[in-house]
């Protein structure tokens, strides 16, 4: 069987996320989000409530990219109506006493292979399970910033006045990443996926310089580690990046849903790359005929060229209608 990312000639609904659903509202009232990420019974729970009511082709680990961060040394808390907190945000001249070594936050990681062996106990045989995390330049933002940033100000200061600060920020994100992602695929994940929340906010030198070098050893690495367990990179603002994005050779570029999403399929030519995305998520909100329709014309668009997996090209909002959710599921396996 080909892995669920490459398989030609089908639109495949990538996964599901359950927290717009009122399962998930009445576990969140009863515990901490931080609390259900570190307990893998909760974990599982909560990765299988979307597979159970919409039966997707895969589901997503649930968990957060910032765990890294967290592992790393920072306390990280999610407020309410502001989202991320991490404490202290790193400075250049606290890296050394808060940063951990990898092997050190690599075993503050260990709830979440428990967390993926449980959930494969529970996965239906022909349901993939993705597991995932931040990429370098998007944790190392968020541990500068503290949390969210509209203009990354604090960091793009260290990239310009401390750059091998930067570097050494970047180089402890990327080898923590890769021994979680490796422990990801030895727990039983099928696939992966990259989020570079923050890449669309640079400039193209600083593309190549801040990001290239360390997705690209992160997809060399798993690829040589585990080469049947194909790496999704997403890039979030992407725009005019993908040339930069191909030379990395992910085995699938996620598309967000301002990009030109044939037009990329189109440019990867012969190479073995497959797309991912891009409905805009906004789309669930609108009436159910609009939805199918817009859904269909992205499918068929894309029919033309192998490898493509359908997926919203952003993050499903806490207040959608789980019925709209359904009726996209349900069109997309339609093409089947």
């Amino acid at each position: 069987m080909l892995p669920v990312a490459l398989k030609p000639q089908t639109a495949d609904m990538d996964y599901a996320v359950g927290r717009y659903m009122l399962v998930y509202r009445a576990m969140r009232d009863r515990y901490g989000f931080m609390e259900m990420i570190h307990n893998p019974e909760l974990a599982a729970t909560v990765t299988m409530q979307p597979i159970d009511a919409f039966g997707p082709d895969a589901a997503i680990l649930f968990s957060d990219i910032l765990v890294v961060a967290e592992a790393l040394g920072q306390t990280l808390t999610f407020v309410e109506k502001k989202g991320p907190v991490l404490t202290p945000p790193l400075l250049s001249t606290t890296i050394a006493s808060v940063l951990r070594t990898p092997e050190e936050a690599l075993a503050k990681l260990d709830y979440v292979p428990k967390a993926i062996r449980l959930i494969r106990e529970r996965l239906p045989q022909e349901t993939a399970l993705i597991g995932f995390a931040g990429a370098p330049l998007t944790v190392a933002c968020y541990m500068l910033e503290g949390g969210s940033s509209p203009d990354l100000k604090a960091t793009k200061q260290m990239m310009i006045s401390e750059p091998e600060t930067f570097r050494q920020v970047l180089e402890s994100v990327t080898v923590v990443t890769i021994g979680y992602l490796k422990s990801q695929v030895d727990a039983g994940v099928h696939a992966l996926q990259l989020f570079d929340t923050w890449a669309g906010l640079l400039s193209w030198d600083d593309f190549q310089t801040w990001i290239m070098p360390f997705v690209s050893r992160i997809i060399r690495e798993l690829r040589a580690y585990n080469p049947d367990v194909p790496l999704t990179y997403f890039c979030k603002g992407m725009g005019g990046f993908h040339p930069l994005v191909l030379d990395m050779a992910p085995d699938v570029l996620g598309c967000d849903w301002q990009s030109d999403i044939v037009g990329i399929k189109k440019s990867i030519g012969a190479r073995r790359i497959a797309v991912q995305g891009n409905l805009d998520p906004m789309l669930i909100y609108a009436p159910p005929a609009v939805l199918r329709e817009r859904a269909n014309r992205l499918i068929a668009s894309l029919r033309p060229y192998p490898g493509h997996v359908f997926n919203l090209g952003h993050g499903i909002l806490p207040d959608m209608n789980p019925d709209h959710v359904k009726i996209l599921i349900d069109t997309v396996k339609a093409w089947k």
